[in-house]
């Protein structure tokens, strides 16, 4: 069976989060604070909240989804109803209220490119702020 070494593979995956950002992304940082100009308040399942915060920001936003190459998002977050305050407006504010509210074993964290949702407790991120655990 032939394989491709790791170091050439063209799709790193998962393991893209650990990468070191690139100058833009260094110069250029998602603000996490910016008004997300979309109303996300009141009760649902916490996949619609991560679903809606995701169109409404300008950059990208990750989140676990089911499993193997599922695009559904997590059980955990189709089957858990959470609240969203009115004055929560950022993706920080969001992320905050939303976060305890899921099951244990949740983490968001801001990297300078991204924002991302995982099932998972990581504290090697590089340049990455932890915003809230479950």
């Amino acid at each position: 069976m032939f394989s491709v070494p790791s170091t050439l593979c063209p799709h790193p995956g998962r393991n893209r989060d650990n990468s070191k950002p690139g100058t833009f992304d260094q110069d250029f940082p998602i603000n996490i604070d910016h008004d997300i100009g979309t109303d996300l308040a009141g009760t649902k399942t916490a996949a619609e909240v991560v679903s809606e915060l995701k169109a409404a920001l300008p950059y990208t936003f990750r989140f676990d989804t089911g499993p193997g190459r599922s695009r559904k998002p997590h059980p955990d977050l189709a089957n858990t109803m959470v609240t969203i305050s009115p004055d929560r407006t950022t993706a920080r504010g969001v992320i905050e209220e939303l976060v305890p509210q899921l099951p244990p074993g949740w983490q968001a964290t801001a990297l300078s490119a991204v924002l991302i949702l995982y099932k998972e407790k990581n504290d090697k991120y590089p340049q990455a702020t932890v915003l809230a655990r479950s």
